[in-house]
């Protein structure tokens, strides 16, 4: 049924417009609800507009809040019936909330100005705001809170879960004594652990502007610190960038002090000395920028370069995709183009539909990501082992992690991802149904479990491969259960005394035999190192097996590498288990896949000794003295803050505004624009209340004496400048 817009406002009271509508647009009076200008394009009167909300000082919480005339009286009311997309209108008025009040996500807060919209918290010693994915709050000033509160802030129970869309303030003011304005804690978030300002002062006498910890992240345009204690504060791996905003009067304007928590770990190999370290045993690559500490050293050093993962002295490399179908590396593209709002939506229907499913979005949204992945590599490749491999690892998760509990949740995750991968393709196309089939195996498997993955799996041959590639990779698939039973030989004859699982090692077995018949095929060694990485913690990153189990399992491989070795070249072994057949019937390889065949079965054996490995390059300052082989090399995140164009007004001149301007005694400090302790660092640029302008601590122009000084020298800027401009005919005729 068609509707006009003159039948809607019939239906209305006549509190709204009491004309008729001309050609030309509303031609009668404005009735009492009509509280603005001709050009007014919000709520007009009891008129509705889908997903918007207004509280208004003479509001009533009884009211729904859909229109000027049932307006809310308290912004906590209206966000308990926000939904994603909904933008709640703030009327000029004094609001005083029970607060912390949660914003969902994707929730807006608009009020109509920052001068004539204030809001305050009942218990002022409690956070104000707590943000999630997508947030934005405008127009607002936020008074009374007191420390350790913010206006702003996740919630520290972790409920802001993964950020991807980082909540954003924009032209509010937070202004009070000992609070907080933002407070970014990592610990309270994943993902991006980000929040974004623009046009946010922060006039907290006494307190903090921007605290950031826990290795929390801010991007900060055109904020103004004022009076406050520390302006700008990173602390445990905290970090900003700030451009184009201001400090002013206060204690501290840029402080960043110390490092995070360990966030990895190595050792390093061989006794070193200088700038370059190989550093073995880990669960990452270094990141460019991250400390590191070694031991019997208190520095914090930083890498400027790291290699590649390697496991030992093979670096790890995925198969390669040339020459496969041009259609389905297309799809695989666009999908995994995709990829970010594939495992948004995933998390934002869970949020949406099961509010009281309480999941880590992090690691959720990691299992998502593998699994689309798995997908499309088997698409292209018309295997169905990474599928296959992908669910059974997700089923095979730390045991800290309870996956039967979340099947459903999983499944229906599954379902969001499956739709939204085959809403880029066409239907009906090859990849179309790659893809859907493909996702089938992952779904039976989380569904009915590691009974229901295929068997045998499938390694269709790739485009233009080398004929020995398959002939390897055949022969192990047929003599998958020979290799498994002769570990178990093994380890009866030579571990006796050993108290394991027998059903376990023999999957375990299987499925790096697995990994390895499908490298082989498509001329890599990730999954062969992905398989590997089974014995380690995907919580923790432990390895979840004990000394003495460890060297039999290692001593396992080893003898189980040569073994594949010889079955690849069609060799008959002597065979420590009798009652189980090798099986020679399939024409054999070559030497070069025997060699490869022992080097992937090297790959493992590394990987439980020894982790990954990397080489990493440290940032000019390195340590003096040799650091030992074996000396434990443990990462961490500096608390950093990198400011561009900061302006520094009177800093350190003290948080009561009645003695910190100038006209009333302020002197400022200079050696408090930008403090770093314990090594925390503050890259900037800014100029002071005279005019100087500087480049960190050791380049300065000063503005009334034209000279540039630094560590290194002390020049005039004229004596500087001079031969520049003669140069470029500065010196014509006087």
């Amino acid at each position: 049924m068609t509707v006009s817009f003159q039948q809607i406002i019939s239906a209305r009271s006549p509190i709204g417009y009491t004309g008729s509508i001309g050609p030309l647009g509303y031609t009668g009076s404005r009735g009492a609800g009509y509280t603005g200008s001709v050009g007014y394009t919000g709520s007009i009167g009891n008129m509705s507009v889908p997903n918007v909300l207004y509280v208004s000082e003479n509001g009533n919480d009884q009211n729904d809040g859909t229109a000027l005339n049932y307006a809310k009286a308290t912004i906590s009311s209206a966000l308990s019936v926000a939904t994603a997309g909904t933008t709640i209108f703030v009327k000029s008025g004094d609001y005083t909330e029970n607060n912390p009040i949660t914003v969902p996500r994707n929730v807006s807060i608009v009020g109509d100005s920052l001068r004539t919209v204030t809001v305050r918290p009942l218990n002022k010693s409690s956070d104000l705001f707590y943000v999630n994915n997508g947030c934005y709050l405008s127009n607002m000033t936020f008074k009374d809170h007191v420390s350790p509160a913010a206006a702003v802030a996740f919630n520290p129970n972790g409920s802001a879960g993964v950020i991807y869309t980082s909540p954003y303030v924009q032209n509010c003011t937070s202004m009070t004594t000992t609070g907080i304005g933002m407070r970014v804690d990592g610990s309270a978030a994943s993902g991006l652990k980000s929040m974004v300002a623009d046009a946010f002062t922060q006039f907290n006498q006494g307190g903090i502007g921007v605290y950031l910890l826990n290795k929390g992240y801010a991007q900060l345009v055109s904020v103004f610190t004022i009076c406050c204690d520390k302006g700008f504060y990173a602390v445990s791996g905290g970090s900003c960038s700030i451009t184009n905003s201001n400090s002013s009067f206060g204690n501290y304007a840029l402080y960043a002090d110390g490092v995070s928590s360990v966030v990895y770990s190595g050792v390093v190999v061989g006794d070193t000395i200088g700038s370059t370290f190989t550093i073995d045993n880990l669960i990452q690559q270094p990141n460019v920028g991250d400390a590191v500490l070694f031991d019997g050293d208190n520095t914090y050093y930083t890498v400027l370069t790291s290699t590649a993962l390697s496991s030992g002295n093979t670096v790890i490399v995925y198969p390669t995709t040339t020459y496969q179908d041009s259609s389905l590396l297309t799809a695989r593209a666009t999908i995994l183009a995709a990829i970010g709002k594939i495992g948004a939506d995933v998390t934002d229907y869970l949020n949406q539909t099961y509010p009281s499913f309480q999941f880590n979005e992090f690691r959720w949204t990691k299992n998502i990501y593998s699994f689309v992945n798995a997908v499309v590599d088997d698409t292209i490749f018309n295997s169905n082992y990474r599928s296959t491999y992908a669910a059974i690892q997700y089923l095979n998760t730390d045991s800290s992690v309870n996956i039967a509990a979340q099947k459903s949740y999983m499944l229906a995750s599954i379902t969001i991802a499956v739709n939204d991968c085959l809403s880029l393709l066409t239907s009906g196309t090859n990849a179309y149904n790659l893809v859907s089939a493909y996702f089938s195996i992952i779904y039976d498997i989380v569904n009915n479990g590691v009974a229901a993955a295929p068997n045998p799996l499938s390694y269709t041959p790739p485009v233009s491969v080398d004929i020995m590639l398959t002939y390897a990779s055949n022969i192990l698939k047929y003599n998958k259960n020979f290799l498994i039973e002769e570990g178990i030989a093994f380890i009866t004859q030579y571990y006796p005394s050993l108290s394991y699982n027998q059903t376990t090692c023999r999957r375990d077995i299987g499925y790096i035999v697995d990994a390895i018949i499908y490298d082989i095929q498509y001329s890599g060694n990730s999954q062969t190192a992905n398989a590997g990485d089974g014995y380690y913690s995907s919580v923790t990153g432990a390895l979840q097996i004990d000394s003495t189990e460890l060297a039999a399992t290692i001593a396992t491989y080893t003898y189980i590498g040569t073994v594949a070795a010889n079955c690849v070249n069609n060799i008959s072994i002597s065979p420590l288990n009798n009652t189980v057949v090798q099986n020679v019937s399939y024409p054999s390889s070559n030497l070069a896949q025997a060699t490869n065949v022992t080097n992937l079965f090297g790959i493992v054996t590394n990987l439980l000794q020894n982790g990954y490995t990397s080489t990493v390059v440290l940032d000019g300052f390195y340590p003096s003295t040799t650091v030992s082989n074996n000396a434990n090399a443990r990462f961490y995140q500096f608390s950093v803050i990198t400011a561009s164009g900061h302006t520094f007004e009177w800093v350190g001149s003290g948080t009561n505004v009645n003695t910190a301007l100038p006209a009333l005694g302020g002197v400022a400090d200079s050696t408090k624009q930008a403090v770093t302790t314990n090594q925390g660092k503050v890259y900037w640029t800014g100029t002071n209340q005279r005019g100087d302008f500087n480049i960190g601590d050791d380049l300065v122009i000063n503005r009334s004496t034209g000279t540039i000084t630094g560590r290194t020298f002390n020049k005039s800027l004229f004596a500087v400048m001079t031969p520049y401009i003669l140069a470029i005919g500065g010196g014509g005729d006087i």
